[in-house]
């Protein structure tokens, strides 16, 4: 969702229809799901107290935007430095 934000609506409709397939062939409760998505959701706020889930990010959207074409020339300079240094350190 915060690579491709375009996506974002259609992403978590599909996860939200995932979890209520699984109510609905009886795979799971009802409190189930609706306690995966708390976790999840705790998780996911927690990850962006992280200053390197923060950093990775942006080099995900970084390199969403140049694989799809849609980068600027600073962005595709930048990618390419992020990736020479990437190739140097192996991380």
């Amino acid at each position: 969702m915060e690579i491709n934000p375009d996506r974002a609506d259609t992403l978590l409709a599909r996860g939200y229809m995932y979890g209520e397939s699984r109510v609905i062939v009886g795979a799971h409760w009802q409190s189930d799901v609706d306690a995966g998505r708390l976790a999840a959701s705790a998780a996911y706020a927690r990850l962006h107290t992280s200053e390197r889930f923060l950093e990775q990010m942006r080099l995900a959207r970084l390199e969403f935007r140049v694989k799809k074409g849609l980068a600027t020339a600073a962005e595709k300079k930048e990618y390419l430095n992020a990736e020479k240094k990437r190739a140097k350190t192996g991380k």
